[in-house]
């Protein structure tokens, strides 16, 4: 996957090289956390760096021992199988993964996981494993690798394959164009704004029961990741920071607003997290283009799926930051302004405290995690 080694170059942190253990000629993770999380995925890169940096020259299989675990959300897993891709493909590791996963509605995916081949260090499944990670399509899994484009006719073609996958998995007729759409403007962003392609992975899970007698639900489970070095907020920033630039009246209030906004800032609520933010707004655009573009599709989206859905976990991710999607605080006003708090409120109030937050791990790009529990569509049979 294009720039995937960033996710190592920028997270430069060591471990003890005491615990790199050396068993029967294999470098051993063994891991402590019942419940995977992006801490886990710390522990591993600092693992793997320490490994690189101690065994430079030695291509050693490498045992990934996670035990019994719950993965916290999609991404975590996603993560993880990405590192395994670095580690076999770009650096000619064998690799073997053990795990038992509890499954729930926002990780079922795992079943579908390119992770399941690596039980064993087999050269043949390392090879399984790297074409399965870039494009998978197999009952209810949805994965490729999406390569750069500026046709929008690809795009177009994309979001027809999206929907044709929910529609033959049981998601409501009403939701499905509002997925797709998602994903597709999540795919556009990654291929001009970051100039990167990027990893598509959607699950939809079998029925889920809250009670005898009930309706059925499934969990809609999305990741979309792209590996650059431009973060979400950095083209916003550097027009609205650059001294040299003429600014449009809307980016002219957004430096207003960045102004105000400084006094806001704290632990939870930093720089990166207002140009984030901006990221959001109507006809609020990092790219270099001279004229006053941006829309509010993607948030308008997220909103109305999250208001049909029975749960959902929704957030995003960049550098070091990470921004939590809830539907409550996605209203625009009749300006087009979007504030991330109670009284949308983008000029004079600071984000909600429960939106904005520290990532665990340095992403170089942007991520997306989008889970929405919703009701099985019901089939009419006709007889």
């Amino acid at each position: 996957m294009e720039n995937d080694e960033l996710l190592l170059n920028k997270n430069v942190i060591k471990t003890n090289s005491k615990n790199i253990i050396i068993k029967n000629g294999h470098a051993i993770f063994q891991n402590k956390d019942k419940e995977f999380n992006g801490n886990s995925i710390k522990k591993l890169l600092a693992y793997v760096n320490t490994l690189k940096e101690k065994y430079a020259n030695v291509r050693m299989p490498i045992i990934i021992n996670l035990g019994d675990i719950v993965f916290t959300d999609k991404l975590t897993y996603i993560f993880l199988e990405i590192i395994c891709n670095i580690l076999i493909k770009s650096y000619g590791h064998r690799v073997t993964v053990i795990f038992k996963c509890e499954h729930n509605i926002f990780i079922e995916g795992i079943a579908s996981s390119p992770l399941l081949l690596l039980n064993n260090s087999d050269k043949d499944n390392m090879k399984k494993y790297t074409d399965k990670f870039c494009d998978d399509l197999y009952k209810n899994h949805y994965r490729r690798v999406m390569r750069k484009s500026s046709n929008n006719v690809e795009l177009s073609r994309r979001m027809d394959d999206i929907s044709y996958f929910l529609k033959y998995s049981g998601v409501g007729e009403e939701c499905i164009d509002e997925i797709s759409e998602v994903i597709v403007e999540l795919i556009g962003n990654a291929w001009e704004h970051a100039a990167s392609e990027c990893l598509v992975d959607l699950d939809v899970t079998n029925s889920y029961f809250k009670q005898e007698n009930s309706s059925a639900f499934l969990g809609i489970n999305i990741a979309v990741i792209n590996f650059s070095e431009k973060l979400l907020g950095d083209g916003i920033k550097r027009k609205i920071t650059n001294q040299d630039i003429n600014l449009f009246e809307r980016y002219v209030l957004v430096k207003e607003a960045y102004e105000k906004h400084k006094s806001f800032m704290n632990s939870v609520y930093q720089d990166a997290d207002f140009f984030n933010i901006a990221a959001f707004q109507h006809k609020i655009s990092g790219r270099n283009k001279k004229v006053s573009t941006g829309g509010t599709g993607l948030t308008k989206l997220i909103s109305s799926l999250e208001k049909r859905s029975d749960a959902h976990k929704c957030y995003l991710i960049t550098g070091n930051r990470a921004l939590w999607f809830f539907h409550q605080y996605l209203e625009y006003n009749k300006e087009g302004w979007i504030g991330f708090n109670e009284s949308n409120d983008f000029f004079s109030q600071a984000p909600s405290g429960i939106v904005t937050g520290s990532n665990s791990i340095f992403l170089p790009g942007t991520a997306y995690n989008l889970n929405f529990v919703m009701k099985r569509r019901e089939e009419k049979w006709i007889i």
